[in-house]
């Protein structure tokens, strides 16, 4: 009948275990289990690196498990190359004082001028065709091997090493010379020019004197030539030829970049010839030159401030035998 309370029978299908277990908790309890959290996966030990786990012999890393990272070159902080000042051309220096002036490379077959130098140290260690100074005071000069002229004009107070066909000094005062010179160096107009031999010795110097063909063992350093011979009116002396006693040693000299920082080219070196001559082992050549190298000396320089045309007529003027034709001398004045 309708409204009759229905009864479930008894003899119904049974309800799972499960399902009825879970029926029978209470919902407070259900709410309160919190939910089991995953596993923790602890994470890997970082390798430690210690200074001796390195391999001296190949240069990789010994970390058991461990892979070394790749080097990135961009990381190193290797010294900034050498580079010229600003206020420097490689083959001319003016108006500079207390700076030291260097220049190693770079000037074969040319020119280097140097003006109004004051308190400066030059080094000039390469091989140039000639060296024109202007105007400098107290300064000391490195002028490595030159296959032309070095000329100083009115200058005073230099220390100066110089290695050159020929030398010729102007208006100048108070200079010490060590020099090497393969022709008579020459003072004009000069006083109290000091001569004494080569005394110096740097890297690759042996090489640069066979590219500049100076022969070692024809030194004339001191067969000077005084074109003011007699002149009362400039101040005695002239010049002195320095004798070579145990009071003059070997200097040594490293070659330098444009920040005057050493450079890796082997140890310092000096002609053989040079070295002995030092000692005292070998006398320079005295005297005048022999017809042969009269010929050869001719021909083989020419004035600094020789153009095109002087050079040529040099030229002509040699006969086909190679005896040179008389002729004027060169014009060394400044103006």
């Amino acid at each position: 009948d309708e409204g009759e309370e229905i009864m479930e029978d008894d003899d119904g299908p049974e309800m799972p275990a499960a399902l009825k277990a879970l029926l029978d908790t209470p919902v407070a309890q259900a709410a309160s289990t919190p939910a089991e959290a995953p596993a923790q996966v602890a994470a890997p030990a970082k390798p430690s690196v210690a200074d001796d786990d390195w391999d001296s012999e190949d240069g990789e890393l010994e970390v058991e498990g461990a892979k070394p990272a790749a080097l990135d070159v961009d990381d190193l902080q290797a010294p900034a190359p050498a580079v010229l000042p600003d206020d420097e051309k490689l083959t001319c220096v003016k108006g500079k004082t207390d700076r030291t002036i260097v220049r190693y490379k770079g000037l074969e077959a040319q020119q280097m001028a140097l003006d109004r130098l004051q308190g400066c140290t030059i080094k000039l260690f390469g091989m140039m065709d000639s060296v024109l100074v202007d105007d400098c005071y107290d300064c000391t000069f490195i002028i490595g091997p030159t296959t032309g002229s070095v000329m100083f004009r009115d200058c005073k107070n230099l220390k100066i090493a110089a290695a050159c066909q020929q030398l010729r000094t102007r208006d100048c005062q108070d200079l010490q010379l060590y020099l090497y010179c393969n022709t008579d160096p020459v003072v004009e107009t000069s006083f109290n020019i000091r001569f004494q031999t080569w005394n110096l010795a740097y890297p690759e110097l042996k090489s640069l004197f066979a590219a500049a063909r100076l022969n070692p063992a024809r030194n004339r350093y001191q067969n000077v030539f005084d074109f003011n011979k007699g002149d009362e009116s400039i101040p005695e002396p002239h010049f002195t030829v320095q004798p070579i006693d145990g009071s003059l040693k070997l200097q040594e000299e490293w070659i330098t970049d444009f920040q005057d920082r050493k450079l890796e080219c082997g140890p310092p070196e000096i002609p053989d010839a040079l070295l002995q001559m030092l000692r005292g082992e070998l006398a320079p050549p005295t005297g005048k030159d022999t017809e042969d190298d009269q010929a050869h000396d001719e021909f083989g320089h020419m004035d600094i401030r020789m153009g095109q045309q002087a050079a040529q007529a040099m030229v002509d003027a040699v006969d086909e035998d190679g005896a040179p034709k008389p002729r004027a001398p060169a014009n060394f004045s400044k103006d």
